[in-house]
């Protein structure tokens, strides 16, 4: 995948006091990696916006964008999306962008068996699960909880898995 792009790492969803401060939810996996991005876009083609100071707020980060001083000049941001360029987002080790396991293979770590393709990965609260298609066509749901992947290879385009009985068929 390209190096060159940016990813929507918040959205504003709201704002917050008189001051020009916004609520925004997180995209990352935590507040403390979004926290740990130096350069935000509110537009991608722009220079990185200057803040003021960000902080939590129950599950929400509040923003001060230093030149939006009154909740007024704060109200257009509503619904944007906040940027960060892909290299400049910190990644703990064996951690991956979602984008970036978009179209890999899914293979069966035991048997070698291809199952079909990464579509997306969503969370559903418990865990995340992986979209599949698969090599019959049809959409597969693939639950990930502790055991199921075992090995990602990005630049080989593959991810081995042990999948729960009945997730590809009867039979694994």
């Amino acid at each position: 995948m390209a190096d060159n792009i940016f990813l929507k790492v918040a959205k504003i969803l709201n704002t917050h006091g008189i001051k020009g401060e916004v609520k925004a939810e997180f995209l990352c996996d935590t507040a403390e990696d979004f926290f740990d991005i130096e350069k935000l876009f509110l537009n991608i083609n722009e220079k990185p916006c200057e803040i003021s100071y960000m902080r939590m707020h129950k599950n929400y980060i509040l923003i001060k964008f230093a030149d939006i001083n009154t909740r007024n000049e704060a109200e257009p941001l509503k619904g944007k999306y906040i940027y960060a360029h892909k290299n400049d987002i910190p990644l703990k080790d064996d951690h991956y962008f979602i984008e970036d396991l978009k179209g890999c293979e899914i293979f069966d770590f035991d048997s070698g068996k291809k199952y079909g393709k990464l579509k997306d990965i969503w969370n559903a609260g418990a865990s995340d699960i992986y979209t599949v298609i698969g090599e019959d066509g049809k959409e597969y749901y693939l639950p990930i909880i502790p055991g199921t992947i075992k090995k990602i290879d990005i630049k080989d385009n593959k991810i081995l898995v042990c999948p729960l009985k009945g997730v590809f068929s009867d039979e694994n």
